[in-house]
């Protein structure tokens, strides 16, 4: 959702596990895609990456939580 990729009017085909995943519909929907647009404010207020923003704040969360980003592109 991070990436803007996932919108209100996002259609999943029946075989895709988001079709049904709450996350993905409905309230919840609405719900996580107010939480990555507050993100998205605050990750330009800072000059950084909703994905950088969400990994900043993984890392404020204790030392028994660990990140583990991952990464689809060989130059990232």
């Amino acid at each position: 959702m991070l990436t803007g990729a996932v919108h209100a009017t996002t259609h999943y085909d029946s075989g895709d596990f988001r079709a049904t995943a709450p996350r993905y519909n409905g309230d919840d929907l609405k719900a996580n895609l107010a939480i990555v647009e507050a993100i998205t404010h605050l990750a330009a207020v800072k000059n950084a990456t909703p994905a950088q923003v969400a990994l900043a704040w993984l890392l404020t969360r204790g030392g028994d939580v660990i990140p583990i980003p991952g990464s689809s592109r060989r130059s990232r």
